[in-house]
């Protein structure tokens, strides 16, 4: 092997064990000290910032992987889909800085799926992302610190004093949804994975920490996870190993699930443990992403826009529910595409699912060993869209399936990085690449430095009790209906109306949708008596169904 060919793969080894570093981060990050989104904010820096990394690398990448089968397709698709995103932000009324950086709280707005769209195409390229043991053992190692933390937090040990709806176990995750469907994810490779005279004690071990784990986070969905990923590996393993009881091992797989499913609907021997409240919301959410979706078939609603329709379009079963709750997610990552980005969105998302599931499926198909490192990885990807499907989605889990896509297909393909190195003519010397990357990566964190700045502000603004810095924040790039609200509503607590009615009307200005500012308005004493009738109008224009806004009465103040 040559100097120059040993050169690419010392680079290509390099670039995906960035990859992976980054990946840790992202995952563990939190700056509850700097920012008040402490979770999701540098998230999407990092993200960012990889994305950035690796842009230099792109063409290269592409042209290596367009040689193989399926390649050019797949790279295809990602073209389209980036280009479909930069439609859908364009053609949609929602805010331009909502669809850049996203909603806040999850920020899944056009920065976050282009980088997410680079992100899997290096993963594609550098293979040695999947061919070592360094991913497996990074997402292991991440899991791990997600679970002790928020079995800590289940005892309400933490070092840090958390502002959230749930229960408290958010781990550096944000939500105990994901972080149970974390935990079950990267509980399957560190089971399988094990040296063979360990694997006993592993899974003695690891399988009742990860349930322990997942039941101290309340949340169903991290079993639901486990159990879809165990019984992956176990149906490839039986299949390879002992093949006459694949089919009696399927049979017994498809009345389990079936009893399971059954159970989740209200129905079986089940519904008492997985029949709940939270589980009907979720078909209430799912009702209105698919109203919405169908309403604006194309271009969806805009990104990371739900939460503004999802009022609207909720019928009046789900307002009537005792636990009827506001989102601004759908609970489904494909009706989450669907109603953001409309059916074509969702439709090239749906392709590349099923490119990695066909073009594994086929590879196994191929192979006269069981490969128990690709089977373990296929499983986790399959436990994280398994909760995708009943979940929110997030930066950390959409980071850590990207990566697994771009390898599990990597693997399918038979992307070899040496004979890859050997063909592939790079464009550009090293030094003019490394000048290009330092660029690149100075233009993200000058974008992601606004976000940043406005962010850790308006902390400040809420510990300080600085209603002057208050003011200057909501007005801030990037603005956000979520500080607009804050900060107006403790304006209006602390009974200055006036300020708090100036907020009010500055955030219908920025987002007509935003029944919260609307509602302050219609609230507050110093509105006219015509602005506060026009603002309960509008109130019911986005929740025809609310019946505490329709009794409310109007008075005329003298």
């Amino acid at each position: 092997m040559n100097l120059k060919v040993q050169k690419k793969l010392k680079e290509s080894d390099y670039t995906s064990k960035i990859i992976i570093y980054f990946a840790f981060a992202i995952t563990i990050i939190i700056t509850p000290w700097i920012h008040k989104e402490s979770i999701s904010v540098p998230k999407l820096i990092l993200l960012t910032t990889l994305a950035g990394y690796l842009v230099p690398n792109t063409l290269n990448d592409i042209k290596a992987i367009i040689k193989y089968r399926f390649g050019r397709y797949i790279v295809s698709i990602q073209i389209i889909i980036i280009i479909g995103l930069i439609l859908i932000v364009a053609v949609s009324s929602a805010p331009f800085e909502q669809q850049l950086f996203g909603r806040s709280g999850r920020l899944l707005g056009l920065f976050s799926y282009i980088s997410l769209a680079i992100i899997f195409i290096a993963s594609i390229r550098h293979s040695k992302i999947f061919q070592n043991q360094f991913m497996i053992n990074i997402f292991a190692v991440s899991g791990l610190i997600v679970s002790i933390y928020s079995i800590c937090q289940s005892f309400g040990i933490d070092f840090v004093k958390w502002d959230t709806r749930t229960n408290g176990v958010i781990s550096t995750l944000g939500n105990p949804n994901f972080v149970s469907a974390f935990i079950a994810a990267s509980t399957i490779p560190i089971i399988f994975l094990a040296p063979r005279k360990y694997i006993i004690l592993a899974s003695l071990t690891v399988i009742p920490f990860s349930i322990f784990s997942i039941y101290r986070t309340e949340s169903i969905q991290g079993f639901i996870a486990l159990l879809v990923g165990l019984t992956c590996y176990l149906f490839f393993y039986i299949n390879k190993i002992h093949k006459k009881f694949t089919g009696l091992f399927g049979a017994s797989v498809f009345f389990v699930f079936g009893w399971l499913i059954s159970g989740a609907l209200g129905h079986g021997v089940f519904r008492e443990f997985l029949y709940k409240a939270s589980v009907e919301s979720r078909g209430d959410f799912w009702r209105s992403a698919f109203t919405t979706a169908n309403h604006n078939p194309f271009f969806g609603v805009g990104l990371d826009s739900f939460g503004d329709y999802y009022l609207i379009y909720r019928d009046e079963n789900a307002a009537n529910h005792t636990f009827a709750e506001f989102t601004d997610s759908a609970h489904n990552y494909l009706l989450d595409y669907a109603s953001q980005g409309g059916y074509i969105f969702l439709g090239l998302n749906l392709l590349i699912i099923l490119i990695v599931i066909t073009s594994f499926i086929s590879k196994q198909k191929q192979t006269n060993f069981f490969e128990k490192e690709a089977v373990a990885i296929f499983s986790a990807w399959l436990a994280l869209q398994a909760t995708f499907i009943v979940s929110p989605i997030s930066i950390p889990l959409m980071l850590w399936s990207t990566i697994f896509s771009g390898a599990l297909i990597s693997y399918s393909l038979g992307l070899n990085t040496t004979k890859d190195s050997q063909k592939s003519n790079t464009n550009f010397s090293y030094n003019i690449r490394d000048l290009i990357r330092i660029f690149s990566v100075s233009v993200v964190l000058i974008i992601m430095f606004p976000l940043h700045n406005t962010d850790s502000k308006f902390l400040e603004s809420l510990r300080t009790g600085n209603g002057n810095l208050g003011l200057e924040v909501v007005e801030m790039y990037p603005r956000s209906n979520l500080r607009y609200f804050t900060i107006g509503k403790l304006f209006w607590e602390s009974g200055q109306n006036e300020y708090a009615l100036k907020i009010a009307r500055s955030a219908v200005q920025f987002n007509d949708l935003s029944i919260n500012a609307w509602g302050l308005i219609m609230i507050n004493p110093l509105a006219s008596y015509e602005e506060r009738v026009f603002a309960k109008e509008k109130v019911l224009q986005l929740d025809r169904f609310n019946k505490e806004v329709l009794n409310y009465k109007i008075t005329r103040v003298d």
